[in-house]
């Protein structure tokens, strides 16, 4: 179902954004300088589809940085409760070998007990 789903809507924006960087081929000058026009203290001249392409990637790698960064007390707990699940099997691990050392084995019988009542 979700590869069905995401063929559904993959395509058609594979096919908007295809549009999108033929159509906008023309260079465009991207400036963080609000106040001088024409020097700017920072400017880049790019096509419109290499921008949008780009603001993307930028909010993908933001987005997944502060994610990361935000589960970041899960992942420790999670390494503690490791740490303690394998401190407590070896703790298991050491007490049956002790447990299996300090009981002698329990014989076994083959003998069939004795009827209550004589035939």
């Amino acid at each position: 179902m979700k590869r069905i789903l995401s063929w559904i809507l993959g395509i058609p924006v594979a096919l908007f954004v295809i549009v999108v960087a033929v159509a906008n081929r023309r260079p465009v000058v991207f400036s963080l300088d609000p106040f001088e026009m024409e020097r700017p203290w920072f400017s880049v001249e790019m096509p419109l589809y290499a921008l949008l392409v780009a603001t993307i990637i930028l909010g993908m790698l933001i987005g997944g940085t502060s994610a990361w960064i935000s589960q970041g007390k899960w992942r420790r707990e999670a390494r503690l409760r490791r740490q303690e699940v394998r401190r407590l099997e070896s703790e298991r691990d050491l007490s049956r070998a002790q447990t299996q050392q300090q009981t002698p084995p329990v014989p076994r019988t083959t003998q069939v007990p004795a009827p209550l009542h004589p035939v």
